[in-house]
């Protein structure tokens, strides 16, 4: 892995242009911090809410089991099922602590996930139309840049 993010940081620095633009992040090595830091509590994050929706249906899991459904999900999700990835995985992992709680909790992951998505895109529609605003050029000159005519 250490060899994989040193090769594609010499690769951000030689070269600046198309995809390898959004590389760039890894010349910089405050900046690559950040972004592991950030990936990190994204994955935390992520860790926390399986084990809170689990908690919240009354299945007792530990933080390790929370982890295996987190990994079940992402694998299960590559699949085309459809939004029952989360349940699925759930079932898959936690189904000895009981079907119907652990299939609750996976549809629990499900709609949070759903509103995690809706807001996030909400958030980015609401950034873009800012950008508009701000950067769009007037149509009707301020009164104090109209040029009047003396004649």
């Amino acid at each position: 892995m250490l060899g994989v993010t040193v090769l594609l940081a010499r690769l951000a620095r030689r070269r600046t242009r198309g995809w390898r633009r959004g590389l760039a992040v890894l010349g910089d090595g405050s900046a690559r911090a950040r972004m592991a830091a950030l990936v990190l509590f994204g994955v935390l994050a992520q860790i926390a809410r399986n084990w809170l929706m689990l908690r919240a249906v009354g299945i007792h899991a530990s933080v390790f089991e929370a982890t295996a459904v987190l990994i079940a999900v992402s694998a299960l999700s590559t699949l085309p099922v459809g939004p029952s990835a989360a349940a699925a995985a759930a079932v898959l992992i936690l189904g000895a602590h009981g079907v119907a709680g652990v299939s609750a909790a996976g549809v629990l992951l499900t709609v949070t996930g759903a509103a995690g998505a809706l807001a996030y895109a909400g958030w980015a529609l609401a950034d873009r139309r800012w950008i508009r605003r701000t950067n769009a050029p007037e149509l009707v000159p301020r009164p104090s840049q109209a040029v009047v005519s003396s004649s």
